[in-house]
């Protein structure tokens, strides 16, 4: 976690091999199903979730590697 003025700014979330790359794994991190910004082989990204800046999910060899939750912190 990266804190700013002592809030959350950014969290990382790890072990998440056994879930699929896809554009539908949002709920798998607790969000709503959205359609994503941007979607590739290299990242999936929503700019659209409620609360929050930025949620980008990354590949690895079997599943997602890891996610990066970016917060709205002043």
């Amino acid at each position: 976690m990266v804190f700013i003025a002592g809030k959350a700014d950014w969290i990382s979330v790890e072990a998440l091999d056994n879930a699929p790359y896809s554009i539908d794994a949002l709920p798998l991190l607790g969000f709503e199903k959205t359609n994503p910004t941007l979607s590739n082989k290299n990242v999936i990204r929503w700019n659209n979730v409620p609360g929050f800046r930025e949620i980008s999910i990354f590949p690895g060899p079997s599943g997602i590697d890891y996610a990066h939750i970016k917060t709205v912190t002043p």
